[in-house]
């Protein structure tokens, strides 16, 4: 072979680079194309696009009222009573017009209950006809001496009475349900559908604070000194002098029961002592009912809260904390024991479950 046709069948080597790369570029073209054509589908008419229906309206989220429903209704505790195998919680005292007129929300027919020498007139009320300021109480959870929940499952009117129908100025002998009605220390309630107590708070408010027993003799003992040796202490001893002719020889501190309670608030980690002398109230006794409230340090010594006579209080049943402010409220009762009283740490009345009294207190 000669040098002229070698030159002519040898291609040079960046031109076969170049046939080479654009040889390798029209393969894949035809290859992709192929694979296009088997995997369209076949020709046919354009789909038809559905549009969803739109849904249909709702209702924008109860962001207020939710938020409504947890308000609590009073920033207080609410007392109970019980009636007919049920508790009431007290919700307002109900008046009379200066003419002795009711002014009443309708109600049903009342019934007469008896329990434990307690009359009882009552009545169940709907709920629209429930005043509005309590209306909202409808439904609602309470929690019971702060340790029972229940919900409030109806409204009623009761009044209530202990004592004979003669010191109430009535010539009959027995009550019937329209003198109870009459007579009685009426009030609107709400009926609990469970437990029992004393006192309910709106289960929307931070519960009630009660104070844990602490058994410390050293504290009570310097507490009960405390109160003998107080300006309270002293006026129980004049008066005690005043009645030496009636009373057992000896000071007062020795024929009274000096009851003491050493707590501790679970939140502040407050030490108190609380130190109550009474007697037994006697038409033309001693006088005897004096009460200190202390707190204690870190190194024992105490510092008086208040120290003084009571005069609403004849018995201190319990000591809690409402607002959880770390100031301590009572809740006892008077002297005859019918009605249920809340007092601040001396003696002062917040609250009071009232009931009407006919009868000789002597």
């Amino acid at each position: 072979m000669t040098e002229s046709i070698r030159r002519q069948l040898v291609v040079p080597p960046h031109v076969s680079a170049i046939y080479l790369a654009l040889g390798l570029s029209m393969l894949a073209a035809g290859i992709a194309l192929m694979a296009a054509s088997s995997a369209a589908p076949s020709v046919g008419p354009a789909p038809r696009l559905e549009l969803a229906a739109p849904p249909p309206p709702t209702a924008p989220p109860r962001v207020v009222e939710a938020a409504a429903e947890t308000q609590p209704i009073a920033d207080e505790i609410q007392l109970l009573f019980r009636a007919g195998g049920a508790t009431y919680m007290r919700l307002a005292d109900l008046e009379r017009d200066a003419d002795g007129a009711r002014r009443w929300p309708a109600h049903a027919t009342p019934r007469l209950l008896n329990e434990q020498g307690v009359h009882v007139a009552l009545a169940a009320v709907r709920n629209a006809d429930v005043p509005a300021p309590h209306r909202a109480w409808a439904g609602r959870q309470v929690v019971v001496d702060g340790t029972c929940r229940a919900t409030v499952a109806g409204f009623a009117i009761a009044s209530r009475l202990v004592g004979s129908p003669s010191y109430a100025g009535m010539e009959k002998e027995e009550w019937d349900v329209a003198s109870v009605m009459h007579a009685g220390t009426p009030v609107l309630a709400a009926r609990l559908d469970g437990c029992a107590g004393t006192y309910a708070r709106d289960a929307a408010l931070p519960p009630v604070v009660i104070p844990e027993p602490v058994h410390d003799e050293r504290l009570a003992r310097q507490a009960r000194s405390a109160l003998i040796a107080s300006a309270a202490g002293a006026e129980t001893a004049q008066k005690w002098k005043e009645m030496s002719d009636q009373v057992p020889p000896g000071a007062w501190w020795e024929h009274t029961e000096l009851t003491t309670n050493v707590v501790r608030h679970p939140r502040t980690g407050a030490t108190f002592v609380a130190v109550h002398g009474y007697i037994e109230y006697v038409c033309g006794g001693p006088d005897v009912n004096v009460w200190g409230l202390y707190r204690a340090a870190a190194d024992g010594t105490l510092t008086p809260v208040r120290e003084t006579r009571l005069e609403s209080l004849h018995s201190i049943e319990q000591i809690i904390d409402i607002e959880g402010d770390g100031e301590l409220e009572l809740i006892g009762r008077p002297w005859l024991g019918l009605d249920v009283v809340v007092a601040d740490a001396g003696g002062g009345v917040l609250d009071q479950l009232g009931m009407q009294f006919y009868g000789c207190p002597c």
